[in-house]
């Protein structure tokens, strides 16, 4: 399946009309989902085109007539155009479009409302009140993060924790990370969340959060007061390790391929950068 390309034609086809709206379109790069707003009623909606030709009949058509929030319009339209409507993962209990879950309009979103959306593989982060949605991560990636797992958690102090994703970092009521690993005190943790930053964060990159997690989850982490930033970049393979130094990020241990690294924190861990791609030792 191909996924239709994000163009102003296209949205056209499925009638986003910013003009009635008054908001703008928030998106992530690579994302499958793109979040919508018409008058009244906002929604997340996967849009994907079995063919090249789908993709082209919607960037060459013209919005559908409809009235001002008949949301329903921009179901028809999209399947006018070879648009799978049939995935609509906000759905509960059926594709209608009494059945989509709705967000708040015409303010931030907030930890509460992350609540009402679905439990459905994919990773709902919120960055000052704004949505970021990323998708289910491959076989490559959660390898590394497994052979990450197990070379934090045999090595972990008691007072420390070792988590895997999903587990909420609550910044602030408007911004909640899920980075792909952290390290936390156990003094800190509550039942439901992380309400503080991780002494260590890491992140796996993919396509879809490449700039995400180099850019945006870097300088809130910074921000927040993460002591350290691990970063995994799976096509070299290679890693770089931040560590806070008077409240800005500092690159403090690099290495790539076959190059042992030695991290010193937040406890010390030796890593192979290559080795984390396969299934034998991670360590040597």
């Amino acid at each position: 399946m191909r996924r239709a390309p994000l163009t102003s034609s296209l949205l056209a086809a499925v009638g986003y009309d910013p003009a009635l709206s008054g908001l703008e379109l928030e998106f992530v790069a690579g994302d499958v989902y793109q979040y919508f707003a018409v008058p009244e009623m906002h929604f997340l909606a996967l849009l994907s085109a079995d063919s090249p030709a789908a993709t082209s009949a919607a960037t060459s058509a013209t919005a559908s007539p409809r009235r001002a929030g008949d949301a329903g319009a921009l179901w028809t339209a999209a399947d006018a155009h070879g648009l799978n409507t049939a995935r609509w993962r906000l759905c509960r209990g059926g594709s209608t479009m009494s059945a989509v879950t709705t967000l708040p309009f015409s303010r931030a979103l907030t930890y509460d409302d992350l609540a009402d959306l679905p439990d459905d593989g994919h990773r709902y982060e919120l960055v000052d009140g704004v949505l970021i949605v990323s998708p289910s991560p491959v076989t490559r990636h959660q390898r590394i993060v497994g052979n990450l797992y197990l070379v934090l958690r045999a090595s972990c102090p008691a007072d420390l924790e070792v988590f895997l994703a999903p587990f909420d970092v609550v910044l602030a009521d408007d911004t909640v990370l899920i980075p792909d690993l952290l390290v936390a005190r156990r003094s800190d943790l509550t039942e439901r969340n992380l309400p503080a930053a991780p002494v260590l964060a890491v992140e796996v990159l993919s396509p879809s959060t490449r700039r995400f997690d180099l850019m945006v989850k870097h300088s809130r982490l910074e921000a927040a007061g993460c002591a350290h930033y691990l970063v995994v970049d799976p096509d070299v393979p290679s890693m770089i390790l931040w560590s806070l130094r008077d409240g800005a990020f500092v690159e403090v241990a690099r290495a790539a391929r076959d190059d042992a690294v030695t991290l010193g924190v937040p406890y010390p861990i030796t890593i192979v950068p290559s080795a984390l791609l396969g299934d034998g030792p991670v360590t040597r």
